[in-house]
């Protein structure tokens, strides 16, 4: 269910129960700055505490999605790893349309973002107790390299905290505000929808096997989720691929640094990098489809 409508339902239940926005908090057990921000569509919440909140107020998210999902879908597409429901108002990008189903998985993909949080964080932290322990030891070049990887593990940090909020199993069509197909050249097509999701423009990209390209395109077009049959190309994969060999040759001939250095300062190039296009990129839709926020 989009961020949106979600605040919205949970401001009704709350109005209905008489609550105010500090007894919900406190009957639920989460923070009134957490109620605040549902209910403004600031954020999306994570299972646990959207579980709390609704069980709070009588309901769960199951019964909510049953109450979006009455017919069945227009069509349907298989992807890689998932499937695309075609609805006339909302795309369902789940193996199944079942309410407890579609629950499941973004229980599942927070659940997921949380431990790999997790994990990236505890990188991080290990990896800069390394590099102090090695710059004490004068072991300079792999002191270098533990702390490249303790800033490439706070990136990561960044990005994860910045711009993911789990996979979105369910977005209305009405806000969406632009779609795309681009080749990866590795075998797969990406079918990449652009939407609004609260106060932010964000992105949900499917991955199609490039064999089914022709299907695919018939059946976005027919269902108007695609103006024309152009695809676009993304070569992001390609460029890391090819840049080993180079990193290698770089390494060989280089007498300046070791290859500890020069790895660390290619991952750190490659690591800023995508921070910058994704950071860029995130600017630019936010900016391009202001009018729809």
């Amino acid at each position: 269910m989009n961020i949106e409508k979600l605040s919205q339902k949970i401001k009704e239940l709350r109005k209905m129960k008489c609550l105010s926005q500090e007894e919900l908090a406190t009957q639920a057990g989460v923070s009134l700055r957490t109620i605040q921000r549902v209910e403004r569509a600031e954020n999306t919440p994570s299972g646990e505490t959207l579980k709390r909140i609704l069980t709070t107020l009588g309901t769960s998210y199951e019964t909510l999605i049953a109450e979006t999902i009455n017919e069945k879908p227009l069509r349907t597409l298989q992807g890689v790893k998932e499937y695309l429901h075609i609805f006339s108002d909302k795309l369902i990008i789940n193996r199944s349309v079942t309410p407890e189903n579609i629950t499941k998985t973004y229980e599942k993909s927070i659940s997921f973002l949380f431990k790999t949080l997790g994990i990236v964080f505890i990188g991080t932290l290990l990896f800069s107790v390394i590099a102090v322990v090695l710059f004490f030891l004068d072991n300079t070049d792999l002191a270098i390299f533990a702390t490249g990887f303790a800033a490439i593990f706070l990136i990561v940090t960044f990005l994860i905290m910045w711009f993911s909020s789990g996979t979105v199993p369910y977005i209305e069509r009405k806000h969406i505000v632009a779609t795309k197909i681009e080749n990866t050249k590795l075998g797969n097509i990406h079918f990449i929808i652009t939407y609004r999701d609260g106060k932010r423009i964000k992105e949900r990209v499917i991955a199609f096997e490039t064999r089914d390209l022709m299907y695919i395109q018939e059946g976005l077009i027919s269902e108007n989720l695609l103006e024309n049959d152009k695809v676009g190309r993304n070569y992001d994969t390609l460029i890391i691929i090819f840049s080993i060999p180079i990193l290698s040759s770089l390494a060989r001939f280089s007498d300046k640094f070791d290859f500890p250095v020069i790895i660390t300062l290619w991952s750190l190039t490659g690591i800023v990098c995508i921070a910058m296009k994704v950071i860029i990129k995130s600017i630019r839709n936010n900016k391009k489809y202001a009018q729809s926020l």
